[in-house]
């Protein structure tokens, strides 16, 4: 063998790992592309995985997922996301999407409209919100001037304005708790970047289909009054999850598990109120979509099993990390590149959080103590930008989904704003 191909092969053992992980990336993305189906894709990326880093199919698959399903907290977590979807398709059958959009664009006319609707479900960091705002994005555009992939893009980007710092979110919670930041020291850092992603949807969002929004008609108006206080079941899940995860003891799973009791709680309140028939509730558990949307949520968790499997060598999270570190890439550089990935192959901010602030946070400590806050911020939002624009994050997926639009397709409408926040990241970090 020639010096040069032995040199070449040295080179890919040392950066197998990242390599890997992009084949599976690209695997996801193109297969999505070829049969338009997200769940054979996620399942082929996993399948690829399992593949190229020997991980044994049969511990993986009899072991390893049946270990991480039946934990407490997945048990919340898939219980959580059922129901929130389940009562996503009750608001719309009780009509309350149609009195939220008509409150809203009787007080906000206009633009406005578009950010308050999605931002005010973004509110509450249930998974899978988008589907909770988007059937309201969706009664905005009455007129049905904007097209679907656009709609998709607006409800997913504007749902996520609070996920900067807003004490609620976990991953939130995690960043500061790993940093050893106080919440409220690292949500006073990060909330000026609510301001610029609003900024940023509405520069790359909006305003190019400005003058095509119709205004609200008088007849859409009128629906304000078909059920009182449409905001009330948002208000029961709020009120439920804060105080439950304020004075309960730590358990796993907790912040799901208030997310359910109040959504069950709101979805019994909403069947009385609105008088919802039995026959209703037994077409929505029958809906083909509503149990779709529960395997693609599945198919992503075992993505982020298989990132995590231990091996001899570690996880494949950890291998990319250290394989990174390896080349003498600029720690500077690495602040955002790793959770950047982290975030895009892991759609959730718990999963960028967890997985890159570990070694983010070793890479930080070894520089100028001076910009120590001014760097975990450059390292959450980076995080933050690769899980806005992740194929696997799951807001995105049914947002898209809702609005029959390409998901790929739909990221041309995400890098504009998204590369605003992220220069804005960076420019913040160099002051």
């Amino acid at each position: 063998m020639s010096t040069k191909k032995r040199s070449i092969l040295e080179n890919f053992y040392q950066f197998y790992a990242p390599i890997f992980l992009l084949l599976s990336f690209l695997a996801i993305i193109f297969i999505y592309l070829l049969l338009k189906n997200i769940t054979v894709s996620i399942f082929a990326g996993i399948v690829l995985l399992i593949f190229m880093f020997r991980i044994s199919p049969i511990g993986f698959l009899f072991f390893y997922i049946p270990e991480k399903l039946v934990s407490l907290e997945s048990l919340f977590f898939f219980s959580a996301v059922f129901s929130v979807m389940f009562l996503s398709y009750l608001l719309r059958d009780a009509g309350i999407a149609e009195s939220l959009v008509s409150l809203v664009r009787k007080s906000f006319p206009g633009l406005a409209s578009f950010i308050i609707l999605p931002a005010s479900i973004g509110l509450f960091p249930m998974p899978g919100g988008a589907l909770f705002s988007a059937p309201m994005v969706e009664k905005a555009d009455a007129a049905s001037s904007i097209s679907p992939g656009r709609k998709a893009a607006i409800n997913y980007w504007f749902r996520h304005i609070w996920e900067f710092w807003f004490p609620l979110y976990p991953g939130v919670l995690l960043a500061a708790n790993l940093s050893g930041m106080s919440i409220w020291d690292f949500g006073r850092q990060n909330i000026v970047f609510t301001f610029i992603s609003v900024f940023a949807g509405s520069l790359f969002l909006l305003l190019p289909v400005r003058k095509s929004i119709k205004p609200a008609v008088s007849s859409m108006l009128k629906e304000t009054n078909k059920l009182k206080l449409p905001f009330l079941e948002i208000i029961i899940i709020i009120t439920t999850y804060s105080t439950g995860y304020l004075i309960s003891p730590p358990f796993p799973g907790r912040g799901y598990a208030f997310l359910l009791l109040g959504t069950i709680v709101s979805a019994l309140i909403l069947i009385i109120r609105s008088k919802i028939r039995f026959s209703n509730i037994k077409s929505i558990l029958k809906f083909k979509k509503l149990w779709s949307f529960m395997l693609i949520v599945l198919l992503i968790k075992i993505y982020g099993f298989v990132l995590a499997v231990p091996t001899r060598e570690g996880s494949i999270m950890q291998l990319i990390s250290e394989q990174f570190l390896a080349t003498g890439i600029s720690p500077y550089l690495l602040i955002i590149i790793l959770p950047l990935i982290s975030g895009l192959v892991m759609g959730i901010a718990v999963g960028f959080v967890g997985i890159s602030f570990p070694l983010v946070l070793g890479i930080i400590a070894s520089l100028p103590g001076d910009r120590i806050d001014a760097y975990i911020m450059l390292a959450y939002i980076s995080g933050y930008i690769g899980m806005m624009l992740s194929p696997l994050h799951i807001c995105f997926i049914v947002s898209s989904e809702y609005f029959s639009s390409s998901l790929i397709k739909n990221l041309r409408y995400l890098i504009g704003p998204a590369a605003v926040i992220l220069i804005s990241a960076i420019a913040f970090a160099m002051v």
